[in-house]
């Protein structure tokens, strides 16, 4: 960004990489946490030297990085679109600078004099923020989202014949049993892929990886669903508009049926995945606004 296009007042610079986090920010700002928001000549600078005792070299909302409202910087689409890495702040007052400590050392700061429940609520708030956007879909994200799918209907092609009680009748045909070997490989092999892929780590808690790949799953579901769809319609009008009603045979009727079934199984298969979707969603939602508060 051209320096000329932005002033800077007192060493503070207001920064924001979306209208999302602006927004988010202006609500923090407007109330803000007495426990570490107090009077001064420059608060936010006075905020990020009590914080942190340090300068800044780029945008990191690892370290809750807080906003100043400010007429003289304009909100553009080129901070729209800005990343966190791309927006840079001239000065901050500090002994310490941030470029001159290592990623993993500790800073000594007044944080630990802080409530445990502000710095736990900041924590949450500053890992929820970066993790959203280090997130991003790629080739490992796609094919573990085809291993979970794999996953999700074995277990609920089993379910559904534990249930129906023809599993163990199936067993004792050759092509289901056939099945059954080259079913089960692929299943432990998707479950491995997905154990081996999944892991929590410091940017990337597992419950945002369990998030993406659980509505990456709704998504191929539903999908999948589409498709199952449009060919039982195809081999209904087939059956119906096609075929004259003298050339009915058993064999058109069973096919006839069998799609119908197949669509029901489709529909019911939506439903259960959006309703799972929709609350596992919703209680991860409250789970991180509860934490928030």
């Amino acid at each position: 960004m051209d320096p000329r296009s932005c002033y800077v007042n007192a060493g503070t610079m207001v920064v924001a990489p979306s209208q999302e986090l602006f927004e988010l920010l202006v609500a923090d700002v407007h109330e803000p946490d007495p426990q570490w928001h107090h009077s001064a000549w420059s608060p936010e600078q006075s905020y990020l030297s009590s914080v942190m005792a340090g300068e800044w070299s780029h945008v990191s909302q690892l370290y809750n990085f807080e906003v100043q409202l400010h007429s003289g910087v304009p909100l553009s689409q080129q901070w729209q679109t800005a990343k966190a890495m791309d927006v840079a702040v001239a000065h901050f007052s500090g002994k310490r600078k941030v470029w001159e400590i290592e990623p993993d050392e500790d800073t000594t700061t007044r944080t630990t004099r802080t409530r445990t429940r502000t710095r736990t609520r900041t924590r949450t708030r500053a890992t929820t923020t970066t993790t959203t956007w280090e997130i991003e879909p790629d080739e490992d994200n796609l094919s573990l989202c085809l291993c979970l799918s794999v996953v999700v209907v074995l277990v609920v092609l089993k379910l559904f014949l534990l249930l129906s009680g023809k599993s163990s009748q199936m067993r004792t045909t050759p092509g289901c049993y056939c099945s059954y070997i080259c079913c089960n490989p692929i299943f432990g092999f998707c479950c491995s892929y997905i154990l081996w892929e999944i892991e929590p780590d410091e940017d990337t808690p597992m419950l945002f990886w369990f998030l993406q790949v659980l509505l990456m799953l709704c998504v191929v579901v539903v999908v999948v669903v589409l498709v199952v769809v449009v060919v039982v319609v195809v081999v209904v009008f087939v059956i119906v508009v096609v075929v004259e009603p003298d050339e009915y045979n058993p064999m058109l009727l069973l096919l006839l049926l069998l799609s119908l079934l197949l669509l029901l199984f489709a529909v019911v298969v939506v439903v259960v995945v959006v309703v799972v979707v929709v609350v596992v969603v919703v209680v991860v939602v409250v789970v991180v606004v509860f934490c928030c508060c």
